[in-house]
């Protein structure tokens, strides 16, 4: 809207391009619309027409996921704008609709789920033309065509969609090649027959694999269906009414063979059914032409490419319009995603699958080394410039933020140790994997940077036009697609929330985790719900079933599940945590899925380590093997064989400490590649019986190597980074109006009256002028707090929200109002003599909001905290103090106090109302020192920390201030 005031502005339409120049008293924006179809409007007035229409500018999908496969929201839009568009033919445009139509008078546009006024993009392009048209016809000058023509430029601009076909990864058999799509017909088939290669058929003779014929009769006539199901296979197979598949339970059956959720013949489906019979049967003999149209339909957003796209393969016209015929109905939305290899290899291998080769004899057999990854080929790390860039590659691929941290890190520990004491003979690397899988089987990296960057953005845009905004933060998209998501009402009450809701500064709405935060570690989208406030503070730490069940009736919960269940938006897995009755049952769950994506960073961490070393020592054929991985569980197997495990242990208990990774590291390293061998062949020999694992006696590495562990273990110090990255949010959410009464600064906050108790009637604003209110509010709360009947103001308004005076005080100001700080970014150390030459210390707050507002704060804060008082009223650092240093999260310090007693720790906070410090133990962040006064402490010292532990004092460090170095008018001599 910048743009456009600018470019009015500069037309002579507004007197300014200030950001409120739309804003005129007195004029209605539907009005000037309709009125100016047949009388000349005021410059001022066409501006404002045109304003109002560039902020609704309308619903356009350019996307390829057309209405007969739009979902929720979007289907609902698309079936509104059907109706919008037959109340439109009675008009000549949208603004005179709205303008004149009875039946818009009251509410002009959507909400609450609801979207039958919605208008679509072309019919505003043509009123837009339309107003210009006639107010050039009634002799306006300034509708000029120029001015309409940039007009367009700018109201009706939007951005291209990306398209993911830059991004594809490459294959790691055939590296010029790109991955291919997965629903290709050719990478479907190999996913069916590789899952039918492995399985086994239970005959009462025991046990087979399916035979070249059994695989050519299940792969024979493929794409009829999407769905292929174990059932459906075994027609084809002719698998006797006695014999099963061996992993598969008889009642799971009738699901997919090769996927739980999903189709396995999904992207073959739409192919056959959109080219029909005899031209699917033509393409059969031109499978790449028929993997190149998935890719182009995977890889390519907007039905303008694709079709651009399509013309470029050399399609005969019949295939070539019956696949746009497709396109323009939506038949291809679920095209996208990308497979681990090319269809290239894909099609080498398939003749080898369709023998019964398994997929690594598959690929011996096609000329691939199974084992090998897209970094194999690569030259040896041997420059910091080579590994920064290793390290960004394999970073990126891994979309688990803690498995790629454990990753990067695992890189840069090695590293550093590589620089210190020289490359090593081998590197031995856990994997937490499960004993027995072959570390020859297929390794299916992950895709992480296929984004949907084009979904957030044209939701970005819906949140613009539903509640004309024009910055869309992170927060307010999360609000708003978790709005959306619910059909605009909390889930937990089964009322409406307001669109305003989504941006309402009274924190009458809340984000709240579906299943506790607390127990399941789980920040995902899939574990976060809008609530009303009183709902959430009800729920508790507590999951949806545990407080229904605690707290309310049967009929509660059962009506409950029925507003999830008939959510039609929920995906699968956000239902199952609403519904959830077995909170252990998840809480386990989503620590092994955590623990898989471990698992996969370890492996990658394998591969990329292989790089340290030159060619010839990287297990190739006939190569030299230096990095070995050793199953977890085997480790933790020796590690109580040699009696290792109980070092964890006190009173038979196990307990927090951070040293436990260097005892696993210690029988990692110990371990050889003979033992693990033996280990995993007794495992699986054990449980093909249906028995526990065997503790078998392993000799230990050597003599007296648990005591010589455990006189290590005493003195493992526990090296974590210093956190110098000024992340975060720059203040809370919530906004609190501030106002001045009694010559004094006030803050009030909103709060839902669910929320209310009595004595926060006593705090509501203004309360003469609002008796009226807190009677109604006092007499509903005496009455039980009838839901079905709010109080409601003397002009009949429904009271949901009041704003009462808060005990806070301004502390970040934020358009007109005040936020909570975000978290401390560091504190500032100063000294300074005191009367009598002893040194005192001084600690200055550093907060977001102050580093990233350059010119509210062009010089840093100068103010030490006092003891309970407020911060106008802190000491103010003059020439006489000395700065020391800056204290960030996870800083070592040492601090003495002047009874002798030392504490020392990683620094974790400084409360700024008492002047006291935080430190945490090396070995566990849980225990952490509080209380810590600093002013009067004997000396208070920082040490650096390296990846090694050691530990360096830091005489003295220079002060910076937006990444510059900082001096105080008056140093201290």
């Amino acid at each position: 809207m910048a743009d456009l005031r600018r470019l009015l502005h500069k037309h002579g339409l507004l007197p300014s391009a200030d950001p409120d120049a739309f804003k005129r008293p007195g004029c209605d924006p539907w009005e000037l619309r309709a009125r100016g179809l047949d009388k000349p409007l005021k410059p001022v007035e066409f501006a404002v027409a045109l304003g109002h229409i560039a902020k609704r500018r309308g619903f356009k999908s350019a996307a390829k996921r057309k209405a007969a496969n739009a979902s929720g929201d979007d289907k609902k839009m698309l079936v509104a704008l059907e109706a919008t568009q037959e109340r439109l033919s009675r008009y000549r445009t949208v603004g005179e609709m709205f303008a004149r139509d009875p039946d818009l008078a009251n509410r002009r546009r959507n909400r609450d789920g609801v979207y039958d006024r919605t208008a679509s993009r072309d019919d505003l392009e043509y009123e837009v033309k339309a107003l210009f048209a006639a107010q050039r016809r009634l002799g306006q000058s300034c509708a000029s065509q120029e001015l309409e023509e940039r007009y367009f430029g700018i109201a009706f601009r939007q951005l291209p969609m990306q398209d993911s076909e830059k991004l594809v990864g490459t294959c790691a058999f055939e590296p010029a090649e790109k991955r291919a799509a997965k629903l290709a017909p050719s990478f479907e088939r190999f996913r069916l027959l590789t899952r039918l290669v492995n399985l086994r058929i239970t005959t009462p003779e025991g046990e087979r694999s399916l035979t070249p014929d059994e695989l050519a009769r299940a792969t024979s006539d493929l794409g009829k269906t999407a769905r292929l199901s174990v059932k459906r296979v075994r027609e084809l197979i002719g698998l006797p009414v006695g014999q099963r598949f061996t992993t598969i339970k008889p009642d799971e059956e009738g699901r997919d063979i090769v996927v739980r959720t999903g189709e396995a013949m999904s992207g073959t489906a739409a192919l056959r059914k959109a080219l029909g019979e005899t031209l699917w049967a033509d393409m059969q003999a031109r499978p790449e032409q028929l993997d190149r149209i998935a890719h182009v339909l995977s890889f390519f957003e907007t039905n303008e490419k694709i079709k651009q796209q399509l013309n470029e393969l050399g399609l005969d016209q019949p295939i070539l319009g019956a696949l746009l015929a497709a396109l323009d109905v939506g038949a291809f939305a679920k095209f996208k995603g990308a497979a681990h290899i090319s269809t290239k290899a894909v099609r080498k291998l398939l003749p080898y699958l369709a023998q019964g080769k398994r997929y690594d004899e598959a690929c011996t057999l096609a000329g691939y080394d199974h084992a090998a990854s897209t970094l194999s080929r690569r030259e040896q790390i041997t420059s910091k410039k080579l590994f920064n860039a290793l390290v960004a590659e394999v970073g990126g691929s891994i979309a688990n933020p803690v498995a790629r941290k454990a990753l990067t890190e695992g890189l840069k520990q090695l590293w550093a140790m590589r620089n210190r004491y020289g490359l090593p003979g081998a590197i031995h690397i856990e994997l937490a994997r499960d004993v027995g899988n072959s570390i020859e089987k297929r390794r299916e990296l992950e895709n992480a940077i296929n984004k949907n960057t084009a979904q957030r953005e044209r939701e970005r845009d819906e949140v613009r036009e539903l509640l004309n905004i024009e910055d869309v933060s992170g927060d307010t998209l999360l609000r708003y697609r978790l709005w959306k998501e619910q059909g605009g009402r909390c889930l937990y009450t089964d009322k409406p929330i307001p669109p305003e809701s989504i941006i309402a500064t009274d924190n009458s709405v809340q984000i709240d985790h579906i299943l506790p935060r607390s127990r399941l570690f789980d920040n995902s989208f899939n574990n976060l719900t809008l609530a009303y406030v009183a709902a959430n503070q009800h729920k508790k730490n507590r999951t949806p079933y545990e407080w229904f069940a605690q707290d309310k009736a049967q009929n509660d919960w059962d009506e409950f599940v029925a507003r999830v269940e008939t959510n039609k938006n929920l995906r699968g897995f956000k239902k199952r945590n609403f519904l959830l009755k077995n909170a252990e049952e998840r809480e386990a769950a989503f620590r092994s899925r955590n623990l898989n994506d471990t698992r996969y960073a370890a492996r990658l961490l394998a591969e990329a380590v292989k790089l340290f070393y030159p060619y010839g020592n990287r297990q190739e054929r006939d190569g030299r093997r230096r990095v070995f991985t050793r199953p977890g569980a085997v480790t933790a197997e020796l590690r109580k064989v040699w009696g290792v495990e109980s070092l964890k242990k006190v009173d038979g208990q196990r307990v927090s400490d951070d040293r436990h990774h260097a005892l696993d590291a210690i029988i990692v390293a110990a371990v050889s590649e003979a033992q693990v061998g033996r280990l995993i062949t007794s495992f699986q020999q054990w449980e093909q019986q249906g028995l526990a694992r065997p503790f078998r006696r392993i000799d230990p590495p050597w003599d007296d190597f648990r005591a010589d562990v455990e006189a290590a273990y005493e003195n493992v110090f526990v090296a974590r980074p210093e956190r110098r990255r000024a992340r975060g949010e720059g203040h809370a959410a919530t906004i609190r109006q501030v106002k001045e009464r009694n010559n004094q600064i006030t803050v009030f906050e909103r709060k839902a009256i669910l929320a209310l108790k009595d004595a926060d009637l006593e705090r509501i604003k203004d309360p003469e002028r609002n008796a009226a209110v807190i009677n109604a509010i006092r007499a509903w709360i005496a009455a039980g707090r009838p839901a079905d009947a709010l109080p409601r103001s003397p002009r009949g308004d429904v009271i949901t929200k009041v704003r009462l005076l808060s005990k806070n005080k301004p502390a970040v100001r934020v358009r007109g109002g005040t936020a909570d700080r975000g978290e401390m970014v560091r504190v500032d150390v100063f000294s300074k003599p005191n009367r009598r030459g002893k040194l005192e210390w001084y600690l200055v707050p550093i907060y977001p909001h102050q580093v990233m507002n350059r010119k509210g704060w062009p010089q840093p804060p100068m103010r030490a905290v006092v003891a309970y008082k407020d911060e106008e009223e802190w000491t103010k650092i003059d020439s006489q103090c000395q700065f020391r240093f800056s204290l960030y999260p996870r800083s070592y310090v040492k601090a003495l106090k002047s009874n002798g007693e030392v504490f020392e720790g990683y620094f974790k906070g400084l409360d700024r109302s008492t002047g006291a410090i935080a430190l945490f133990s090396d070995r566990n962040p849980k225990t952490v020192y509080r209380g810590i006064g600093a002013k009067t402490l004997l000396t208070i010292e920082k040490y650096s920390v390296d990846r090694f532990g050691v530990r360096a004092e830091i005489r003295g460090e220079v002060r910076t201030w937006h990444g510059e170095a900082f001096t105080s008018p008056s140093p201290p001599d």
